[in-house]
C-alpha cells in the first residue's frame, strides 16, 4: 500500500522553542484481533492532526472480545524518536470509559513504520448495553503521541457506530 503524499495537514510540525519530529500518520486498520477480518480501515489521516476525524464504524466492532488496531506511520525526521508512546482515551459522552498506554520504543529516522496493538475491552460491560443503545452514539478516541514524556501531538477519532 503506498503511502499517503506528504502534505502540511497530517505532519506533526517542529515546535517553537524546542524542534519536534514531524510525525505522519499514513494509515489505520481496526479488525478482530482473534480471526484477523478488518472491520474498518482508513487510506486517508490527512486530517489526522486537525480537529476531529468523523468516521461511521460498523457496529460489528463492539461484538470482538480483542480488538487490534495497526497504526501505520512515518517519522519524517533526520533525527530519532527515543521512546515513542502513545497513550489512548476511550470517551463516551465526554466520559472517559477506558484508557490504555501503548509503547512502540525507539523510531529510526525518515523511516515508515506499522504498529500494532491490541486492546481487550470490558466485554462484561458492552454485554449489558443492546446494539439499538450503540447506534447512532457518538463515541470519541483521544489518541495522544509522546516521545518520552514530550507530547508530540493528539488524534481525534469520532466514531458513529452504524449497521
Amino acid at each position: 500500500m503506498a503511502a499517503p503524499a506528504v502534505s502540511p495537514n497530517n505532519v506533526i510540525k517542529a515546535g517553537t522553542a524546542l524542534a519536534v519530529p514531524a510525525l505522519r500518520l499514513n494509515w489505520m486498520k481496526i479488525k478482530d484481533a482473534h480471526s484477523g477480518y478488518a472491520i474498518w480501515s482508513s487510506t486517508d489521516l490527512s486530517t489526522a492532526f486537525q480537529g476531529e476525524m468523523k468516521v461511521s464504524m460498523p457496529i460489528d466492532l463492539l461484538k470482538c472480545h480483542v480488538v487490534a488496531r495497526e497504526l501505520n506511520f512515518t517519522l519524517l525526521s533526520p533525527q530519532p524518536l527515543g521512546h515513542l508512546r502513545v497513550k489512548q482515551e476511550f470517551l463516551v459522552n465526554g466520559m472517559v470509559m477506558e484508557e490504555w498506554d501503548f509503547e512502540f520504543g525507539f523510531v529510526i529516522p525518515n523511516s515508515t513504520n506499522s504498529w500494532e496493538t491490541l486492546m481487550e475491552g470490558d466485554v462484561e460491560a458492552a454485554r449489558e448495553l443492546d446494539e439499538a443503545d450503540w447506534e447512532g452514539t457518538e463515541v470519541v478516541v483521544l489518541t495522544r503521541f509522546f516521545d518520552g514524556e514530550r507530547e508530540l501531538g493528539t488524534f481525534r477519532l469520532a466514531m458513529a457506530y452504524t449497521q
